[in-house]
């Protein structure tokens, strides 16, 4: 996936803050920065640096692949050894991929109304 396809980082970050079930709040302060930086990757007004980045993979229980390029097969839990993890890390990937995707409907019906 070319750096022009790439889909941004930032509804990917909040897709998993909330499917932790945390605030930006406590995602910045997990991660170590002010919820004005947490804000500005969720809006896309800019990306984290690596080293955030590797961080906040960690913290949200994803790669960094992941929140890269949004692949539903490197969504993964930090014990995907344990059966019930593992099943509950699938569900929580279905549940983003199908968030994307009622995202996408509802964008392209707000484009169709638009023209």
């Amino acid at each position: 996936m070319s750096a022009a396809d790439a889909s941004p980082i930032g509804p990917r970050i909040v897709r998993a803050r909330e499917h932790q079930g945390w605030s930006q709040e406590e995602l910045a302060r997990r991660v170590g920065v002010t919820v004005k930086t947490v804000a500005s990757w969720e809006k896309g007004a800019r990306d984290p640096r690596a080293n955030r980045l590797f961080t906040l993979a960690g913290i949200l229980n994803v790669t960094p692949q992941w929140l890269l390029e949004g692949e539903i097969a490197q969504f993964e839990t930090s014990d995907a050894g344990d059966p019930v993890e593992a099943m509950r890390a699938k569900l929580g990937a279905a549940r983003l991929k199908l968030q994307e995707a009622a995202d996408l409907v509802n964008e392209l019906e707000q484009q169709l109304d638009s023209l």
